[in-house]
């Protein structure tokens, strides 16, 4: 016989859920390494790391932790991720300029990788997104991490955790 699966409360979700924007997580993986757990993505990305960071400082930083820790899935998947026209991603600055004029190399810091810098911030979001995806990320986070390339520096919950932590936290209020 199955159990009843635990409810929690509506505040306790609006703290999960606030806690897992704090530590640029997903609930359900804060939920995990509260508990000892790992948690369901390769690995997180350390918000204080990005923090403080224009557009730009912060699409290379998220870059450099996606090597750094993910070493072997980045240099199988980041020559996968091109433009319809563009390299974004080279070993060299000539392998990404010679697709383009305007097409400007920035060396990811850490690395010995270079990416196309000069797209606008929705281009360097999926870049972010696409190579997280094909790192293995979940599609929730991925979404989550590159966000922040067409954004200010607040993180995000993916829209299906964020729909209901908007309304309980309305519910909360007008009960208070």
């Amino acid at each position: 016989m199955n159990k009843p699966f635990p409810t929690i409360s509506p505040d306790v979700y609006c703290r999960l859920c606030e806690h897992a924007i704090s530590n640029l997580m997903l609930p359900e993986d804060a939920v995990r390494v509260a508990v000892g757990l790992k948690p369901i993505e390769p690995f997180t990305i350390d918000k204080s790391v990005i923090d403080g960071h224009n557009d730009i400082r912060r699409f290379l930083k998220i870059l450099e932790e996606l090597y750094k820790k993910g070493k072997k899935q980045f240099e199988e998947t980041a020559p996968q991720i091109k433009g319809t026209k563009r390299t974004y991603f080279g070993k060299n600055p000539e392998s990404i300029f010679q697709t383009g004029q305007s097409n400007t190399p920035k060396k990811i810091p850490g690395s010995d990788w270079y990416v196309s810098s000069n797209n606008d911030p929705s281009r360097k979001e999926k870049i972010i997104h696409d190579l997280m995806i094909k790192m293995k990320f979940s599609f929730n986070y991925a979404g989550m991490i590159s966000q922040l390339c067409n954004s200010s520096n607040k993180p995000k919950l993916p829209y299906k955790y964020h729909s209901l932590y908007i309304k309980l936290k309305k519910e909360i209020a007008q009960s208070n």
